[in-house]
């Protein structure tokens, strides 16, 4: 996180002061260093969403003997699961803030957008049903994802600037080719259909915030981000 957004969010003053809250920042089924399909079970994986995602958290919470929150906050598909807070525990925090969230089943571009990307990953040779080795995974479909990830979440008037031509907005297409890789943050955070989770549950009398880096991983992509 930079410094300048930090400070904005938890410095002293501001709406999550870390000297008055404790702000509690999980990682997600299926990222950072929780347990993920491609661990080793692979399609076997049960099948999450983010009804479990919300219940693990509170699990979580039991776990370190916080009752009740002060805040729960989310950005995107973060403010999906703070939703579903005020829905599933309603009594156990004193308010909800979804960002750039709407509280309705996915749909439209969302669902179009995640759906691409899940035959995307399953038309990769490499994916083989699922049973790829860890140190192996399948790379080809990053090549579709990245493009359609920057016209999916990038400004129309920088796109149109960044490629005027059609030469040029080729050109761009094949230079965003060139640089996907594994671990890109564009796929890795919570705006891009990989990593939904929520930005904080707050507790009232906490002294220090936790959090975990985001990680791609190529099942969690396919069935983390799709509430059953």
């Amino acid at each position: 996180m930079k410094a300048n957004f930090f400070d904005a969010l938890y410095g002293a003053g501001e709406p999550l002061d870390l000297s008055r809250y404790f702000v509690v920042i999980p990682d997600e089924i299926g990222a950072g260093d929780s347990s993920k399909p491609s661990d080793g079970l692979h399609t076997q994986f049960p099948h999450y969403g983010y009804r479990d995602q919300v219940r693990a958290q509170h699990l979580l919470l039991e776990k370190i003997g916080i009752r009740r929150l002060k805040l729960v906050l989310g950005t995107s598909t973060g403010g999906m699961q703070t939703w579903l807070w005020g829905e599933m525990f309603p009594n156990d925090m004193d308010g909800v803030v979804a960002i750039a969230s709407t509280p309705a089943a996915i749909s439209g571009r969302n669902m179009i957008w995640r759906e691409m990307v899940s035959q995307a990953i399953r038309g990769d040779p490499a994916w083989k049903n699922g049973g790829y080795p860890k140190d192996s995974p399948p790379k080809n479909w990053i090549n579709a994802v990245i493009p359609l990830s920057a016209n999916m979440t990038g400004s129309a008037e920088q796109l149109q600037k960044q490629g005027p031509t059609r030469k040029t907005a080729v050109g761009r297409c094949h230079a965003n080719f060139g640089r996907a890789k594994i671990g890109s943050p564009s796929l890795g955070s919570g705006h891009g259909g990989g990593s939904p989770r929520p930005e904080g549950l707050v507790s009232e009398d906490a002294e220090r915030a936790a959090g975990g880096e985001m990680a791609l991983d190529v099942e969690g992509v396919l069935d983390g981000g799709v509430d059953r």
